[in-house]
Order: C-alpha cells, then structure tokens, then sequence
C-alpha cells in the first residue's frame, strides 16, 4: 500500500519526492522483510540516495541478520560520509558479528 501512494504521489500527483520520503519506503520494505525489494528502490531511485535511506537499508539488513549486504550498505554510507565516525562503528560491528579480525 505505502509503495502505491509513493508511486500515486510521483505520477498522479507530479510531487517529487524528498529524501524523507525515499527513506520511508527503504524503511517499510525493510521492516516487511523485503530486502532485495528495498536495495531495488535505492538503486533506482532518480536521485543519488541520501544518508537517511542507506540508514534506513543499512538498519534493515542488520535487523534481519543480513550481514554481507550490511556490509556493502556500511561502505557506501562510509564513502557518502567518511568523516562520520558512526560509519566506522558500524563496519567494526559488523565485522565482529562476523568473527572477521582486520588482522
């Protein structure tokens, strides 16, 4: 339902999405488990995917244990901001969730 009001928004209504708005899809699909569904949106969406949708997907793939995907997710949030210090935080998590050193 939230995807078809997203869509209904962009093409019966021509408002262009925020970034928020984007967020909030990666976010539902997320949360219903609909992960490749999710990683689908960010990659088309028609612009460059802000900080709060790669959360939202990084947030996903964390909550359902997916951890390669979180990963990849952490290192394009670490390349979009690679002075937030959470970044790092997160791929050493990850990591550690893993049982792989960086040694």
């Amino acid at each position: 339902m939230g995807c078809r009001v997203f869509d209904s928004m962009v093409k019966d209504h021509h408002i262009e999405p925020s970034p928020v708005h984007y967020s909030c899809i990666v976010d539902m699909l997320g949360k219903a488990r609909w992960l490749d569904e999710a990683k689908e949106f960010v990659r088309q969406m028609s612009t460059k995917p802000g900080l709060s949708a790669l959360q939202s997907l990084l947030g996903a793939y964390r909550i359902h244990g997916n951890v390669e995907m979180d990963k990849r997710a952490t290192e394009a949030f670490m390349q979009m901001e690679p002075m937030e210090s959470s970044s790092y935080v997160l791929i050493s998590n990850i990591y550690a969730k893993k049982g792989d050193g960086f040694f």
